[in-house]
């Protein structure tokens, strides 16, 4: 009589375990890059009242405004929120979100810039801040 075989060997076994492994350890970081991305596409909503006076303002002065009074900006992933008009072009104004300490973004900024055309037409664009910016692969797509 044939002896009929009853479960997996060792290695079979062994070997489930190694492609377990190794997507985990491939599905791992790119689930941690994500949860980051998330947070900070939370900036730029966070940053959205901001967004909104400055277009106010240019609306009603048809130039940037010099200073706005922010309401304190802060929630789980989002230190502050911060405006100033450059110094060397008073056409431009910065919005800055500061993130919370946090891995892989904490202190890290993000820099969302409206530029006022002579026609009086406000374009935004958004990117990394030049001291301390978030790194590229964390931008949401808008931003990059």
């Amino acid at each position: 009589m044939p002896v009929i075989r009853k479960g997996f060997t060792l290695i079979e076994l062994m070997i489930v375990i190694a492609i377990i492994a190794l997507l985990a350890s491939l599905g791992l970081p790119m689930y941690q890059d994500y949860t980051v991305r998330a947070k900070v596409t939370e900036f730029i909503l966070v940053a959205g009242p901001a967004k909104i006076a400055v277009t106010a303002a240019v609306q009603v002065a048809n130039e940037m405004p010099s200073a706005l009074a922010l309401d304190a900006q802060s929630t789980q992933y989002v230190d502050s929120v911060a405006y100033a008009r450059d110094a060397a072009n008073a056409k431009i104004g910065t919005i800055t979100v500061t993130a919370k300490e946090q891995p892989r973004i904490g202190g890290k900024k993000l820099e969302l810039k409206a530029t006022l055309a002579d026609t009086g037409q406000l374009s935004w664009s958004c990117g990394p801040a030049a001291t301390d910016g978030i790194d590229a692969k964390y931008l949401p797509a808008s931003c990059k």
